[in-house]
């Protein structure tokens, strides 16, 4: 519900009356929909729906001659600029509101808009939806951030709901939640990284494995980390580091011990607690306790208890606690087990509740330094305990640690600190990690859509800006003096790829969105001819579009007996409506360099004749920090029964470095049952759910949490799928209008087809 949305102004209301009180609670505005002029007030963003005013009521429904044109929804909404007296407070929207028809559902949404396109609150009732009946009254209530740019206002008609809107109100009912000081970029000596990184660790184990009922309570995470840093970085020497971290931990970890010195120097294990009967500590299936929250998943965590029997109590005793070294010379013991007696944690917190409603504290934003050192802590801590591939990936996470505090604290904006955060993520060597802000798509573009063609980096699209003077086909030779080479090892820097094809095909994009360059540049290509050129090119507001067109339409004929099917992106229906043509045909191209759908599933029933399986899917089983002691749990894998028709056809999959997770889940079944020939490049070699962690003010981090191997038990993390017949496009193909690999499948199904060498050459 941006306000940019492309879209035709189909009706434009005007306020009437803007009453303004005293500041502070009691101050109102009253947003009437009736009369005005064009350019003021009320629009409709959303193309085939349309809007009317009927005794003072707002009408909002769908078109009824919009046809195909017509948004998946509808909405009428107006944006206030004028901010003056709604920065910092907290403020009630209210509505009536009624859905006639009997069809479909309406909801009132809101929407604060920050600087650096980051958004502030917002709520759409999506879980409160008016549904059709009588009048209906909606409120909602929101705190403004005191650097707020807009506040939006709105209402939806989904489903075909026509919609009624009357009474619309903004009140401000109090002050609103504090926003975070901004602070000025920061570097961090030897001493202060030392200590941020030794403040990031223990935040990790107290986070993820604490079971005190104070840190079970906890919601506001992230601000224990910001006052952990903030801590850390006010300390001196090791001594005033202990001190300051076992404070300003003691809330939620009432049994954690912090000390300087030596690791014997601990003291004994403390007794099992007076009267205590059981110990409770936390069983992860993956990081399931720091998982985006409502986001769907096969992660979890839960608190599981023991009985503690007095005769094993001894031997267990030492495995009620984790031992670590934060820093040099300084040392913590954290409780993994809570004794329980009478049903509550002991030792109990003399400061529990100081953490735990974010929504008393003050709003975090990444203008200050605190936070993102926190936001790297947390980005940070989570696959340190939780990532299943530093068996097999060369990632020094250590030093990426301290590299991203060092580089997080002198950012100077949150485009730095999100590169900072991505260069962290990119140590991973994961095709699933990136990390992801609400502000990440504001700015200018480079003005062609380019993508490697073996060694070449080769435009296969241009933007208005630079048409003419750039062409599809040309191969890109440097960009400001840069060489494609040293191109791709700058984006390598901030690209996560298991494999270096997946690299090579997101680093197409990150040169698009975030290669930095001026506003003019200079770009030398290679045209078709070989010659080279040097061309003065501008930045874009859009994006280039890939012109190396579309594919086949599914079920053309590309020679005789041989049928195309694109897997990419398709459903099963779809699937369904040429499934006896499939079964009819005698070669078929299957599709798949890129992200299917439900058809590709379905698919493998078709092309067997006995049950089969996925690769084997496996989550970490942790109870303890650092990786020790995991077991795994392998739930779910697919089983296909055969289904009719049979495809008894000669089959190709077209696969490519861009075919990751779903795809490999598919591709993997093919390879091991030999469905098919494969050709053109190994796939992006990364497998598993994601798992989404949260950061403070719009970041967010993502990364693969579960390991995946091959049918055989092998690897598949960095190996992918390899084809067959290895095929990669060239710029003299793109320049052409070809589509080389599909080309090389179809040459490979002739040549079976024919009984020619065996089908696997090009």
């Amino acid at each position: 519900m941006r306000t940019g949305w492309m879209a035709v102004l189909l009706a434009v209301f005007t306020v009437c009356g803007l009453v303004r009180g005293a500041d502070g609670p009691g101050t109102a505005y009253p947003f009437g929909v009736g009369g005005g002029s064009p350019g003021t007030g009320w629009f409709v963003p959303t193309p085939g729906f349309r809007t009317a005013v009927e005794d003072g009521v707002l009408r909002l429904e769908p078109d009824p001659d919009a046809g195909e044109a017509r948004a998946g929804f509808g909405n009428v909404m107006r944006q206030i600029a004028e901010m003056d007296g709604l920065r910092g407070v907290r403020v009630a929207l209210t509505a009536r509101v009624r859905v006639v028809g009997g069809v479909g559902r309406a909801q009132m949404w809101l929407r604060v808009d920050r600087p650096d396109g980051r958004r502030g609150a917002f709520d759409n009732m999506g879980h409160d939806p008016v549904l059709p009946g009588d009048w209906r009254a909606v409120r909602i209530e929101a705190d403004i951030h005191a650097d707020a740019e807009s506040l939006n206002i709105g209402f939806m008609s989904v489903g075909g709901a026509s919609v009624l809107v009357d009474s619309v109100r903004v009140e401000v009912i109090g002050d609103g939640r504090p926003l975070q000081e901004a602070s000025r970029p920061v570097v961090l000596d030897e001493r202060a990284l030392a200590h941020a990184e030794a403040a990031a660790r223990l935040f990790a184990v107290v986070w993820l494995f604490e079971p005190s009922d104070a840190a079970r309570d906890t919601k506001a995470w992230a601000h224990l980390a910001v006052d952990a840093m903030g801590a850390a970085l006010d300390a001196g020497d090791a001594a005033s580091l202990a001190g300051a971290l076992g404070d300003v931990f003691a809330p939620v970890s009432p049994g954690l011990r912090v000390w300087a010195g030596a690791q014997d120097d601990a003291g004994p294990v403390p007794a099992v607690a007076e009267g205590a009967t059981l110990g409770r500590f936390w069983k992860h299936r993956g990081a399931g306790r720091a998982l985006t929250p409502g986001t769907p998943n096969v992660y979890s965590s839960y608190l599981d208890a023991v009985v503690l029997d007095a005769e094993e109590v001894g031997r267990q005793r030492s495995e009620a606690f984790w031992v670590g070294e934060l820093a040099e010379g300084v040392w913590c013991r954290v409780p993994l087990w809570a004794d329980l007696a009478r049903g509550r944690s002991v030792p109990a917190s003399a400061d529990a509740g100081r953490y735990a409603d974010p929504g008393v504290l003050p709003e975090l934003t990444a203008t200050n330094h605190l936070t993102r050192l926190a936001g790297v802590a947390m980005a940070w801590g989570v696959p340190e305990h939780f990532y299943p591939y530093f068996d097999v990936v060369d990632a020094d996470w250590d030093a990426a640690l301290r590299d991203a505090l060092a580089d997080a604290a002198g950012a100077d904006g949150p485009a730095a600190y999100a590169r900072a955060l991505r260069r962290m993520i990119a140590r991973l060597e994961d095709g699933h990690g990136r990390v992801e802000w609400q502000g990440g798509s504001a700015g200018t573009y480079l003005p062609v859509r380019p993508a490697w063609a073996g060694d070449e980096l080769v435009v296969v699209g241009v933007a208005e800006a630079a048409r003419g003077e750039i062409a599809v086909g040309d191969a890109i030779v440097s960009i400001d003096g840069r060489t494609a080479d040293e191109l791709l090892d700058r984006a390598r820097e901030e690209i996560s790829g298991a494999t270096d094809g997946w690299v090579r095909h997101q680093s197409g994009a990150w040169l698009v969105f975030d290669l930095e360059t001026a506003d003019q540049f200079t770009m030398v290509v290679r045209g078709a001819d070989g010659e080279e050129r040097a061309v003065l090119v501008s930045r874009s507001s859009s994006f280039a579009p890939d012109e190396r067109g579309a594919p086949p339409e599914n079920g053309v004929e590309l020679a005789p007996g041989i049928v195309y099917f694109n897997l990419n992106g398709t459903e099963e229906a779809e699937l369904a409506a040429h499934l006896d043509m499939l079964a009819a045909a005698e070669g078929i191209v299957f599709d798949l360099r890129g992200y299917p759908d439900s058809a590709a599933y379905a698919l493998m029933a078709h092309l067997t004749d006995e049950p089969v399986r996925s690769a084997h899917w496996m989550i970490p089983e942790v109870t303890r920090p650092g990786r020790e002691g995991w077991s795994w749990a392998e739930p779910g894998r697919w089983l296909i029964q055969p289904r009719a028709p049979r495809i008894g056809a000669e089959t190709v999959f077209l696969i490519s470095e861009g075919a990751i997770s779903y795809a490999e889940s598919i591709l993997g079944i093919v390879e091991h049952e030999g469905m098919g020939t494969l050709v053109g490049t190994r796939t992006a070699g990364t497998n598993g759910n994601v798992h989404q962690i949260d950061l403070p003010d719009g970041f967010w981090v993502a990364w693969t949490g579960m390991k995946v191997l091959k049918h055989d038990g092998s690897r598949h993390h960095g190996v992918g799928i390899a084809p067959h017949v290895e095929v990669h496009p060239t710029a003299a193909g793109i320049a052409a209008g070809r589509d080389e690999v599909l080309e090389a499948g179809v040459r490979v199904l002739v040549q079976r087809l024919a009984g020619v060498g065996g089908g696997i050459m090009p």
